[in-house]
């Protein structure tokens, strides 16, 4: 199921939802291969898809089926060395895909910084009222500061959805570290 493209990036584009809209995760925790069918996963009838959260204390890691991991042993060994480097106070659950089952873990969320907001007198400048050159390119730098912060945020944030699509498909554990403050995960 998580080995094709399609559904790499369907996956990526679920977990990217979940943390956006609580209304689609809740729907998605309820019934699992339903919400990855309707968003475009290809999913056979006979198989169960078991949803897993990773929290901040805990991490599910995924193995491969028995029959693929010889495919994929050199990177089950570098993620399995990376679990072990994490604090005692972090939970390491460890599940196995088959044939008939698969786990899908959505990573905590990312952190989501300040959103950057404009005092009064900033808004006011912007408008066209009390327009000094000095306060102008003031509120230009500021904002320009906050746009640059946003920028880095969402191209983080970008980084780790795609993270998820490609450590799905490269064997379905590995560990990976949000760029703000949000825990390592392994899926």
């Amino acid at each position: 199921m998580k080995d094709t493209d399609r559904n790499r990036a369907v996956l990526a584009e679920v977990v990217a939802r979940s943390w956006r809209e609580p209304a689609f995760r809740a729907s998605l925790k309820a019934n699992p291969k339903k919400a990855l069918t309707d968003a475009g996963m290809q999913i056979a009838a006979n198989v169960e898809v078991v949803l897993l959260e990773n929290t901040p204390t805990i991490i599910h890691a995924v193995l491969p089926p028995r029959s693929d991991m010889g495919r994929f042993q050199a990177r089950v060994d570098t993620a399995v060395k990376r679990l072990l480097e994490m604090p005692d106070t972090i939970e390491v659950r460890v599940h196995r895909d088959s044939a008939t089952r698969v786990f899908v873990v959505i990573p905590a969320a990312p952190a989501r910084p300040a959103t950057g907001e404009l005092t009064d007198r900033q808004l006011e400048q912007v408008a066209g009222g009390k327009t000094a050159a000095a306060s102008y390119q003031t509120v230009v730098g500021e904002t320009s500061a906050v746009q640059s912060a946003e920028a880095v945020t969402t191209a983080a944030a970008a980084q780790d959805v795609a993270a998820v699509s490609t450590v799905a498909a490269a064997a379905e554990i590995a560990a990976v570290v949000a760029a703000v403050t949000a825990p390592c995960f392994v899926s």
